[in-house]
């Protein structure tokens, strides 16, 4: 499962006609990759759980921090594995010592808190970012069926610097070529590439999230 940083790399060089590479810089594939893995995420995220640890603290153990992967969070369990209620924060909802059980919200964001003092560990189950690969020989753990998904997002990222210093103003010009002529083909290609990526994504089902306790 999965492909190596250096094979996808190539095959995005191939996809832009340019199989050496030599007009598109490799950092440049690296952040088009990066993104393609956040660009994936409502399709598919990585799953995860951590566990969390009882401490002592001013806080009276009522927030925690989540791990920074984190992308959003399915359910939290107790050590017996029985679910914690996710809080709603609405006006006939009570939270704190008014709580009549444990519930928890993401509050602030990237931290769990929870209404009543935690007192033993938890479950927190999870979906997360996908690894960003950094050298040639980085191992990017996706599903194979996702490759070719990360290959047209990661091209048209290449591809949007140069549509970007191609594009011009022409308010006062006046056309006189036949046809449809494009005013900047590369951000036309841009387009097209990010849909067909969409419509590769969407032969898949989306994430469903967890129905939360």
């Amino acid at each position: 499962m999965g492909i190596l940083f250096s094979a996808l790399r190539d095959k995005i060089y191939r996809m832009l006609d340019d199989p050496t590479g030599e007009g598109f810089s490799e950092d440049l594939l690296k952040d088009g990759i990066h993104a393609a893995l956040d660009a994936i995420l409502p399709w598919v995220p990585m799953r995860a759980t951590v566990t969390l640890a009882v401490t002592s603290g001013s806080n009276g153990n009522m927030e925690y921090a989540l791990p920074d992967d984190c992308y959003g969070i399915e359910g939290v369990y107790d050590i017996d594995g029985v679910p914690i209620r996710y809080a709603r924060l609405d006006p006939e909802m009570y939270r704190g010592d008014a709580s009549q059980e444990q519930d928890w919200i993401e509050y602030p964001i990237g931290h769990l808190l929870f209404s009543k003092e935690v007192t033993d560990d938890l479950t927190v189950f999870y979906v997360a970012y996908w690894p960003k690969p950094t050298t040639s020989n980085s191992y990017i753990a996706v599903p194979n069926h996702l490759v070719t998904a990360l290959s047209l997002y990661a091209t048209a990222y290449s591809l949007i610097p140069g549509g970007i210093s191609s594009a011009t103003i022409r308010q006062f010009n006046q056309r006189v070529d036949s046809g449809t002529p494009e005013d900047n083909p590369l951000g036309t290609r841009v387009e097209k590439l990010l849909r067909l990526f969409e419509i590769e994504m969407n032969r898949y089902p989306p994430h469903l999230r967890a129905t939360r306790a």
